[in-house]
């Protein structure tokens, strides 16, 4: 057996997917569009097609079991997990627009659904140099859809355990010179809980509903100009049951409202561009606590976060071997809140940067990148970021990657300003405004190397945030427990990621992987909390044309976590796998029928909240 894979191996035509991999165009590695195989930076891409065959329906589902990445599930969010950082150290942008509505630190990956996607980039380790605050464990940024039909479309409804329904649709039109994709949805499920003894949720039931349109104007070769519009809405509601001591039970819900656009342009200028685009988000949201059988502990409290957003930047190419970069970014933000004691706060942020990318002409293709940001926020006061990047080829099948860089991240208004209270359980959290930014310091270094249908990478990282904004006991007049922000903690994170993929034949291909990741409090020394050792992942693809048939099984299996207990003591939680597996017929020309689950293992309960075991079935019709 093993004999006839060597020689079906040797006898293969190169893969058509490493191809595709080497003329995929990302932006986020340098801000500027190049080939994936050219980027002196590592980048990850999950392209559409990949979105599409997992069966995931929003944004958490995508990354769940991908390298490197973990999906954080609590009640009432999935944050993003990169090189031992958790969700607040980690950028999140649509089209290279920041996501309005942080919550808790991070954005809620669970509202941001797939249907309008074209792919998504990830760039692991500090990138502030080129997007400014909170990019230090990483950055995400989703590439969405432009029109390439003339007239076209597709739609998807599917229906599961928990009640659960998603209805999700586009259109596209397109002519020589421009092109519009219209998208929208609706998904729902009920609430679940792991503990029937209590009438408490494991998970709160959400209901969601968007829409989103984007319209491109001007010529598809980039020495043409070219102007962009985005508009794109989101409403979702969740609710939720609490229990406490004594008989205590709340009902929770929240009602979000979340807008943004964004209005870019590129013109040609020798041999280079001119980028400008101005962007405005808005995030409203209404949370609800309901006291059953008293109003004692009865909460509504109305919060606001708007944010509105200037960036420009020019390129050229001179002497023929660099590419400069310069640009800048302002930046104001409102964030209205009752906690606030005037009610609202303000922040107004400069930015400045310069990057040169040089590739010079030796033996070898060589890139390296330098660059520095500097930035100004009226809340803190004044940040310096620079970063190097270094690309080397020894062999055209062998691409070397290095970077080191400083990042850091501004103080949330939540820290600076709002006081919160849990009179249930009998303590708060008291902000501080004399809060200084985190800083960080991150390398990566990886190596690639893609023989026929393999490909091999591996990498090792290193971060240390000083800085670092935690929470700490203080002296209180008052009978319940005190506490406060201050910038106390240092945190440092290294480890390694290895993977590998292949095409065994042209129906099947196989990828899988591992990452070790120590991260840990250097001030107590103890491991950060919620952060596994170890964590492996794989999938499978199976995809006959001729058959019309796909199927694809993912899986992600994480370690031990750590927990640190009252007094100083570490256990661990016992290791959980995620396995997820789709399969999809396709009917003549334009319907695909599909059946697929989400953790099929059955993983959750206690303090994993993760959404329980979910089969589905579905059709897709497409024009």
């Amino acid at each position: 057996m093993t004999a006839w894979l060597l020689l079906l191996l040797a006898a293969a035509e190169p893969d058509a997917g490493t191809e595709a991999r080497e003329l995929t165009t990302v932006v986020t590695g340098g801000r500027l569009p190049q080939q994936l195989k050219d980027s002196t930076v590592a980048v990850e891409v999950i392209s559409r097609r990949q979105i599409q065959e997992s069966g995931a329906r929003d944004v958490a589902e995508v990354l769940q079991a991908r390298p490197g990445i973990e999906v954080l599930q609590n009640v009432g969010q999935a944050g993003l997990r990169m090189q031992g950082l958790g969700p607040e150290y980690n950028l999140i942008m649509v089209d290279g627009q920041r996501v309005a509505g942080r919550v808790n630190g991070g954005v809620d990956l669970r509202r941001i659904s797939v249907e309008n996607i074209e792919q998504i980039e990830i760039v692991k380790g500090p990138s502030s140099v080129l997007w400014g605050s909170d990019a230090l464990g990483g950055t995400v940024n989703i590439i969405t859809r432009n029109a390439n039909k003339p007239l076209g479309g597709s739609a998807t409804a599917s229906y599961g355990n928990l009640n659960q329904v998603s209805a999700t649709g586009a259109a596209e039109a397109s002519g020589e010179k421009w092109g519009v994709v219209v998208s929208g949805g609706y998904e729902r499920r009920d609430a679940y809980d792991y503990d029937r003894t209590t009438e408490a949720t494991s998970g709160s039931s959400f209901d969601q509903g968007q829409g989103a349109v984007k319209a491109t104007f001007g010529g598809r070769d980039r020495s043409d100009p070219k102007l962009d519009l985005r508009l794109d809405y989101t409403r979702r509601v969740q609710h939720g049951v609490d229990q406490g001591g004594e008989g205590l039970i709340q009902d929770r819900a929240t009602r979000d409202n979340i807008a943004q656009g964004r209005l870019g342009a590129r013109i040609p200028v020798g041999n280079g561009e001119v980028q400008v685009a101005a962007s405005a988000s808005w995030f409203d949201r209404r949370f609800i606590l309901d006291q059953r059988g008293s109003t004692s502990l009865d909460q509504v409290e109305d919060t606001r976060d708007t944010v509105a957003q200037l960036d420009a930047q020019v390129s050229q190419t001179v002497f023929g071997t660099h590419t400069l970069l310069a640009g800048g970014q302002a930046l104001l933000e409102l964030f209205e809140s009752p906690r606030i004691e005037t009610g609202y706060g303000q922040r107004v942020r400069g930015a400045a940067f310069v990057q040169d990318g040089w590739a010079p002409q030796v033996g070898l293709p060589v890139s390296i990148t330098g660059g520095i940001r500097a930035d100004y926020d009226s809340l803190f006061g004044a940040a310096a970021t620079p970063r190097v990047a270094l690309r080397i080829d020894p062999a055209s099948n062998v691409s070397a990657r290095f970077s080191t860089g400083l990042g850091f991240r501004a103080p949330a208004f939540q820290e600076l300003y709002i006081d919160f209270e849990n009179p249930s359980v009998g303590y708060e959290v008291v902000a501080n405004p004399k809060l200084s930014p985190e800083k960080s310091w991150g390398t990566n270094a990886s190596v690639q190397w893609s023989p026929s249908r393999w490909l091999f990478s591996v990498g090792v990282f290193f971060n240390e945030l000083t800085d670092m904004i935690t929470i700490t006991e203080v002296p209180s007049a008052q009978e319940r427990q005190r506490f406060q922000y201050v910038n106390l903690s240092r945190v440092r994170s290294w480890g390694a990621e290895a993977s590998a993929s292949v095409t065994i034949i042209e129906p099947l291909s196989l990828e899988a992987g591992y990452t070790f990741t120590d991260a840990r409090e250097l001030i107590v020394g103890v491991p950060v909390d919620n952060q596994a050792m170890h964590r492996g992942f794989g999938q499978a693809r199976f995809r006959k044309r001729d058959w019309g048939l796909t199927a694809t099984v993912r899986f992600a299996v994480t370690g031990p976590r750590p927990f640190l207990q009252a007094d100083g003591s570490v256990q661990y939680t016992a290791p959980f796998g995620i396995l997820d597996a789709r399969v999809a017929k396709t009917l003549g020309r334009h319907v695909e029928l599909f059946v697929g689950g989400m953790n099929l293992a059955a993983a959750g309960g206690g303090d994993l909240p993760i959404p329980p075991l979910s089969v589905f079935g579905g059709v897709t019709v497409r024009d």
